[in-house]
C-alpha cells in the first residue's frame, strides 16, 4: 500500500500519537524512510476540547489537493471535505481497508490532475462527511436548547408550587 501510494502522492503522516510510539511504529513500516515523505506527530496537532484534531491547513498545501484518511471522526471535523473515514486496525491478519481505498485514492489521483476539479468537492460529492457534520451539530445544538427550555419549565413549575 505504502509503496504505491508513495509512488502517486506527497505522503504525510499526521498523527495525534507521541513520537516516541508513533515513530517505532513508522520505522516498522518504512525502514528506509523513502515512503513517507513528512512524519507529523501529536505536537503538530491543535488541542481541542481535551482531544486533538488535524488541521490541514498548517500543512503549508493548498487545501484544494490535500486528502486525510483517518479513523478519528473528531480528528477530520476541522477539513471535513478533505477527509476520509476509515475503520480502526485491530492486528487483524485479514484487514483490508487500506487495500479498499486505494481505488477511490486512485480516483482522487485523477480528480487533484485536472485543474477544474478540487479533492474537497470530489470527497464532498462522494461521503458529503461536512453536510453529516452540520447535522450533528445542528441537531446537538437543538437537544441543547429543548433541555434549556425543559429545564426553566421546570424551575417556573417549582415556583408555582
Amino acid at each position: 500500500f505504502l509503496e504505491i501510494m508513495s509512488s502517486l502522492f506527497e505522503v504525510v503522516v499526521l498523527t495525534a500519537s507521541t513520537e516516541i510510539y508513533a515513530g517505532h511504529v513508522m520505522n516498522m513500516l518504512d525502514p528506509n524512510n523513502t515512503l513517507i515523505h513528512h512524519r507529523l506527530f501529536r505536537q503538530h496537532c491543535v488541542p481541542l476540547c481535551g482531544t486533538f484534531v488535524k488541521d490541514l491547513r498548517l500543512l503549508g498545501r493548498p487545501m484544494n489537493s490535500i486528502c486525510l484518511v483517518d479513523n478519528s471522526p473528531v480528528c477530520l471535523a476541522v477539513n471535513p471535505n478533505n477527509a476520509i473515514l476509515c475503520s480502526s486496525y485491530f492486528g487483524s491478519q485479514n484487514d483490508q481497508e487500506l487495500i479498499d481505498l486505494m481505488p477511490i485514492l486512485q480516483q482522487i489521483r485523477m480528480v487533484s490532475s485536472r485543474t477544474d476539479d478540487t479533492i474537497p468537492r470530489y470527497l464532498n460529492e462522494r461521503y458529503g462527511f461536512a453536510g453529516f457534520l452540520n447535522s450533528q451539530r445542528n441537531a446537538y445544538f437543538e437537544l441543547v436548547e429543548l433541555q434549556r427550555a425543559a429545564q426553566a419549565q421546570m424551575e417556573r413549575d417549582a415556583q408555582d408550587v
